[in-house]
């Protein structure tokens, strides 16, 4: 149905000063146990103000294959010199056809700088369709956070959504772009904002075959 093809994704905002990330680079083909996905690259990313601020960032994230269609995504980032950030995502798949499948992302994430820390959870779906040599996914979502010392007072909401494209080469090297539109509300001020990415990935498989075969 319409409904599982939502994407409710984390974002990580406070009522404090902090740059966050929406991205999460799928792997281009289903998960399998024991493949590994590594991805680092540069993003655009937001802030959990009620102004449409934006600092540019870098990111490293690795994807473990944990049984068919389900893994374990952690992501490091940095906001120019303004905070980093972790989170942890929980990828479940499910196949809609040979080329097209769905995940089921619970996450929880973090970010330290100068203005604290903040903390968030969220949960996503994701629409993920598969090519000869590419893959698109896409979604919309949902996320909540908080100061990590002040978890019941203010909070920011957000509704996202996301477009993402991977090409692959039969060395399993795999460029990624993601481009995800955002609406935040930060103490009752909502604000249009995004969050977009290019990064440069490798998936390391068992057998070390490439993604062509």
């Amino acid at each position: 149905s319409i409904t599982k093809l939502m994407m409710l994704s984390l974002i990580l905002v406070s009522c404090d000063y902090h740059h966050y990330t929406t991205s999460l680079v799928l792997p281009p083909k289903p998960i399998e146990k024991g493949q590994i996905d590594v991805n680092g690259g540069i993003e655009i990313m937001p802030a959990s103000t009620d102004e449409p601020i934006h600092a540019p960032g870098i990111s490293v994230s690795s994807t473990f294959g944990i049984d068919h269609l389900k893994g374990i995504n952690t992501r490091l980032f940095w906001a120019d010199d303004v905070n980093g950030g972790l989170s942890v995502s929980l990828l479940k798949g499910e196949e809609m056809s040979k080329n097209r499948r769905i995940y089921h992302c619970p996450r929880i994430g973090t970010t330290i700088g100068g203005y604290g820390t903040g903390i968030a959870l969220g949960y996503e779906f994701m629409f993920q369709k598969s090519f000869n040599n590419a893959s698109f996914y896409t979604g919309i979502g949902v996320g909540v956070g908080a100061d990590a010392d002040d978890l019941f007072g203010d909070y920011g909401t957000a509704l996202t959504s996301k477009f993402g494209l991977s090409i692959m080469s039969k060395e399993n090297l795999r460029l990624s772009l993601e481009f995800n539109p955002i609406i935040q509300s930060y103490e009752g001020e909502g604000t249009a904002v995004y969050n977009s990415s290019i990064s440069v990935g490798y998936l390391i498989t068992k057998n070390k075959t490439s993604l062509s075969q």
